[in-house]
């Protein structure tokens, strides 16, 4: 080889190691990035109402080109924005996807990821009629990113109602009655409230009048695993203390507080919506908790129901085919007009029987 030549290739060599120990030695970046618009879906079949966990997918642009940022968040409200701060630690953020040109988007598609987070927040505030997005991401190589603006929300939902308009409180019947349902078993499930501080209650029948029977599904917001006797408000609020207002069925999914009539088969005959009124909870002398309400639908009707225990002692059961963790983790989702209890990739009718 000429000497010039391998002068050249020693020198083209030195320049790389140069250039490499300057690449390493480079400080982080700190980039805000620029971003002004958001698109919010509510993702319906992913999320799980009995634990109060609602799965959203944000997806941050530039007015719809680069960059993006693309990230799942778990609120405890379906349809709605929650205040607060959502991160990776805490698992209310995942999925989380930064986009910054083409090629990262290409990486994002094809291999996964193209950035490799040690830790990420969302911060949701609301400001009048908008909301501002304030989020904070880092990498596993010390690079930050983040941004922050204020925007009216729209969420989507998916899937979308099948008549192509989300109307929650459809399927309530509109004519305004007094109805009054006296039940004998109560599904009291409280693994949720260390996590999420809800309790989900069940109250139907053991036995069917003419094939059907009233399904009560109550939701209260609580901190205590069994909450003092009291009367408690239902209203549309988060507060400690309160039983959660129906905000109605979106897809398959029904939101507490509602009162079905169930036929024995499984179809629902009769729904109504409770948006308002109280709930009294006291205990027997065993301790064993006893529910009844005062409340009123939607569309105005009238809906009284009270607890009556068998002599059996039927109270605080477990559904029979649902394993050992009863109703924990469930949802309950009208479908083709039959209610039925998801868990995981099962379904069960409301007896407990599995179908799928």
């Amino acid at each position: 080889m000429h000497p010039n030549m391998i002068r050249r290739l020693l020198l083209t060599i030195l320049l790389g190691l140069v250039s490499l120990a300057y690449t390493g030695a480079r400080a982080a970046e700190n980039v805000t990035l620029d971003i002004d618009t958001v698109v919010i879906t509510y993702l319906s079949t992913e999320s799980d109402t009995a634990a109060g966990r609602f799965v959203y997918t944000f997806n941050f642009s530039h007015s719809e080109d680069y960059p993006t940022v693309l990230v799942d968040v778990i609120l405890t409200e379906p349809m709605a924005l929650v205040e607060g701060t959502y991160s990776l630690a805490n698992d209310s953020l995942s999925g989380l996807q930064l986009a910054r040109n083409q090629n990262d988007f290409e990486a994002n598609l094809f291999y996964g990821s193209a950035y490799y987070w040690a830790d990420a927040s969302l911060t949701l505030k609301q400001e009048g009629e908008l909301w501002r997005y304030t989020m904070r991401m880092r990498d596993e190589s010390g690079n930050r990113y983040g941004f922050s603006f204020s925007m009216r929300p729209y969420i989507n939902l998916y899937p979308q109602p099948t008549n192509g308009k989300d109307k929650p409180y459809e399927t309530e019947e509109k004519t305004i009655t007094i109805q009054r349902f006296v039940v004998d078993t109560l599904l009291w499930t409280d693994e949720t409230v260390d996590k999420d501080g809800i309790i989900d209650i069940v109250m139907t029948c053991k036995q069917s009048t003419q094939f059907r029977r009233p399904y009560i599904h109550l939701g209260m917001y609580t901190d205590q695993h069994y909450p003092a006797a009291g009367t408690y408000m239902l209203a549309k609020t988060e507060e400690n203390g309160t039983f959660s207002s129906s905000l109605g069925m979106y897809g398959n999914v029904i939101i507490p507080c509602y009162v079905a009539v169930v036929h024995d088969d499984g179809y629902v005959t009769d729904i109504w919506f409770l948006t308002n009124g109280t709930i009294q909870l006291s205990y027997d002398t065993a301790g064993r908790p006893i529910v009844s309400g005062e409340c009123w639908s939607y569309f105005g009707s009238s809906i009284t129901f009270y607890y009556q225990p068998m002599a059996q002692g039927l109270e605080n059961e477990r559904m029979s085919g649902l394993g050992d963790e009863g109703m924990s983790g469930c949802r309950k989702v009208l479908r083709d007009g039959q209610m039925l209890i998801e868990r995981g990739e099962k379904v069960y009718t409301i007896e407990g029987q599995l179908i799928k």
